[in-house]
């Protein structure tokens, strides 16, 4: 017998941040309680009725020590603080869950983390070690990363679970491109804020190792936590959608009656938050998801850290032991920054990429940087044995290990040239830059977004728009249905974006900018000068959280601030000088 949704249960999104605090709220059940790691209970007989439509969670991970069961309406936390309304995402570290603070009157989102994560074990708990002392409020006013507001545990049927409470945020920028990217100002000032979010990170020693839009979020406007819950659950795309789990025989017969209590009776679809039509988000943005974060120094990763192949630097994606560090954050950044404005990645030009496809990232790699150096192609040439054989997919006269003259995989110089003269331009990156795209949505929309004269200012909302162009004619439109608005870059943006990016877009990890010197780039216009007299005038927080009573003038200030620049680029220097170079690699 068919099972239905047999094969609906794998995660497919990853989590928001967790962080390790020093004044987890302890409960008084069972504290002594040890956490092993999950052990699957083979056969495992529980299916959902039917095929999501969004993200849930993996329903194998609903035993001892893995995930626990929640179900709309429970309460969590101390005091049953936290009343369960929603589901925000899930992963294989958790689940979100949208949450009414009965206590403080305030929307919340709960993260409750896998029993077998202890507070010692999940690397999003030990990033906050890297932000001790620091204000929660102010590092995402001020440096816009999302660090949790509080934490706890909570004891359940599967186990002990740390759960870490974090402000409710809006939707991540995967896609902002589609409705945002002809207003390049807005584009510029979430790019900017990247920047200066990283920047601060690596000047506290750690690294984020999955930066890319899927963890940067937008910013809801306040007045969001003052709303009902009936405009929160409209905001959020209607009442949940809920996906009954049923027991099965080993005959595929179904079981009548009430699941195990480590089983939930249903799993909730996660919420969609929409962009721009419910004039509610805002151009500021928040970093979350540390959950491969490392600090370089003190634990530099032997491999890469997870981060998908097409948002990975080469020496991530060919698990280079001992080259991993900042700059690979920084190739990230650069690639986040590319997608936010074009919608696309930019080595993406040469052909369909899966986020595993190791290949064609290489090739694409390579028409747009050079030939591999030879620090690379010893691995490379490791990896293509080890996943075809002897049978490697190009001839051996066409891999050399050592010759840095030619490329090193694949004959495609002609067909580089050939689409680089098509497009007419200079260079294979600026075949992306220079191409007239279409938003998802239509002519009208895409122009009262313009006309809506966005200025750049705290929690600015986004311009609002009324029609999305429907998803399922993204690729064959209905001619009856309004055109698109398509947009194509200034030739100067277009110039100035592909300069920041060759800055980083380099081969050799010593060899690309810092997230810190990335911030005074010209594409970015005065923004970088702006943030410096806000700083000067005691508008932004120091680096150690505090807000200055005065602002500084004159020589002290011109001190402090020569001060805290060499402070900000000494981790970096530590990291540049322990780390191997190039030529030590050959």
């Amino acid at each position: 017998m068919e099972i239905p949704g047999a094969e609906a249960a794998s995660p497919t999104v990853e989590m928001h941040a967790t962080d390790k605090n020093p004044d987890f709220v302890e409960d008084s059940e069972d504290e002594g309680a040890e956490n092993v790691a999950i052990e699957e209970l083979p056969p495992f007989r529980f299916y959902l009725e039917r095929e999501p439509m969004e993200n849930v969670e993996n329903i194998f991970a609903y035993q001892q020590n893995g995930l626990h069961p929640v179900l709309l309406g429970d309460f969590l936390g101390p005091r049953n603080r936290f009343r369960v309304v929603h589901k925000l995402g899930a992963g294989s570290f958790g689940v979100v869950w949208l949450c009414r603070d009965e206590e403080a009157q305030a929307w919340s989102a709960v993260k409750i983390v896998r029993a077998d994560l202890t507070e010692e074990s999940c690397p999003e708990m030990e990033a906050l070690d890297h932000f001790r002392g620091l204000d929660p409020a102010q590092v995402l006013e001020d440096h816009h990363i999302a660090l949790p507001l509080e934490t706890f545990w909570q004891q359940g049927v599967n186990g002990r679970h740390p759960c870490i409470v974090m402000p409710l945020l809006g939707p991540d920028i995967e896609h902002i491109a589609r409705y945002y990217g002809h207003c390049t100002e807005i584009i510029k000032d979430i790019a900017f804020q990247m920047v200066e979010a990283l920047s601060f990170m690596h000047s506290r020693n750690i690294c984020h190792g999955d930066f890319r839009p899927h963890n940067i979020l937008l910013r809801f406007s306040k007045e969001v936590d003052e709303w009902p819950e009936n405009r929160i659950i409209q905001l959020l795309g209607g009442e949940p959608q809920c996906i009954p789990i049923h027991e099965y025989t080993d005959d595929g017969e179904m079981v009548y009656g009430p699941l195990p209590e480590h089983i939930p009776a249903y799993v909730v679809e996660s919420a969609r938050v929409p962009f721009g039509s419910a004039m509610v988000c805002t151009a500021d943005i928040a970093v979350i998801d540390f959950g491969v974060s490392y600090d370089p120094i003190a634990n530099p990763p032997t491999r890469s850290p997870g981060i998908p192949v097409v948002y990975s630097a080469p020496e991530e994606a060919l698990n280079m032991s001992g080259c991993i560090g900042p700059p690979a954050d920084v190739w990230a950044l650069a690639t986040s920054i590319f997608n936010s404005q074009t919608g696309w990645r930019p080595f993406q030009a040469w052909g369909a990429q899966s986020d595993g496809d190791i290949i064609g990232r290489i090739e694409g790699l390579e028409c747009a940087l050079g030939p591999m150096p030879r620090m690379y192609r010893a691995k490379y040439k490791q990896i293509l044995v080890e996943t075809f054989g002897e049978n490697i997919p190009y001839p051996a006269d066409d891999f050399d290990v050592d010759d840095e003259s030619k490329f090193a995989v694949f004959r495609h110089q002609d067909r580089k040239e050939e689409m680089m003269q098509e497009a007419k331009v200079d260079h294979f990156l600026k075949r992306t830059l220079n191409l007239t795209r279409s938003l998802n949505i239509n002519e009208a929309a895409g122009k009262a977004v313009l006309d809506h004269q966005y200025i750049p200012s705290k929690l600015a909302l986004l311009p609002p728009f009324d029609d999305y162009w429907p998803e399922q004619d993204y690729h064959e439109p209905d001619p009856d249905y309004p055109k698109r608005y398509e947009y194509k870059l200034e030739k100067e943006d277009a110039d100035q974006l592909f300069d920041l990016l060759m800055r980083v877009f380099r081969w050799k990890p010593e060899e690309r900018a810092t997230a810190a010197e990335l911030l005074s780039h010209p594409w970015f216009g005065k923004r970088h000068e702006m943030e410096a007299e806000n700083a000067d005038f005691g508008l932004v927080s120091s680096l150690e959280g505090e807000v200055p009573d005065v602002p500084d003038w004159g020589t002290i200030g011109v001190v402090r601030g020569l001060f805290q620049k060499v402070m900000k680029s000494l981790a970096w220097a530590i990291w540049r000088r322990k780390a191997p170079s190039s030529e030590s690699l050959r």
